[in-house]
């Protein structure tokens, strides 16, 4: 019972508030005789706790902003591999599979407030560690730039090469 006291004590201030119907002229009283109604309002203005829907506050940012579930997915064209995976496994010692889209699993991530970029490949069989030295080597990177994640064995390239990355991996045919 005690918490219905202070929304009781709030609509009994309202009613306090308000002017009284018999100060009100005769023309607002009985305005459904006049020609020119005013539109009904369905929402009682004088209700202190309860926002009023027609004035919702609306986020000038959200009108230019398209939802991330309707946004579209932006991928540039990646041509189909150049060679079959036999020709590859005869090649090197480790593949890169292409994801169900046909699509090279090389992935792009901005750390650090968009500061850091690290490339990620992903969905690496074979010699992982071959793999980080031929990437070394061809795209001249530092070999502390490349890393293998122990847990995940995915490569992470240090810097924004994901153009040079992407480059070299159709290159060589996958």
């Amino acid at each position: 019972m005690r918490f219905l006291l202070p929304r009781a004590l709030s609509a009994g201030r309202q009613n306090l508030l308000q002017k009284p119907v018999l100060y009100t002229s005769l023309a607002q009283r009985y305005s459904f005789i006049s020609t020119a109604q005013a539109p009904p309002t369905s929402f009682k203005a004088h209700v202190g706790y309860k926002p009023n829907p027609a004035e919702k506050p609306v986020n000038p940012t959200v009108r230019n902003k398209i939802h991330e579930k309707k946004r579209p997915i932006k991928r540039p064209f990646v041509p189909p591999p150049t060679k079959t995976e036999e020709q590859l496994i005869a090649a090197f010692p480790y593949i890169i599979r292409r994801t169900p889209y046909a699509q090279l699993p090389i992935y792009r991530k901005f750390m650090s407030g968009g500061n850091r970029c690290i490339i990620i490949i992903k969905k690496i069989d074979g010699d992982r560690g071959k793999l980080v030295e031929d990437l070394a080597t061809s795209l001249e990177l530092d070999r502390k730039d490349i890393r293998l994640n122990p847990t995940t064995q995915q490569i992470e390239i240090k810097g924004n090469y994901f153009e040079k990355t992407l480059d070299w991996t159709l290159e060589k045919g996958f």
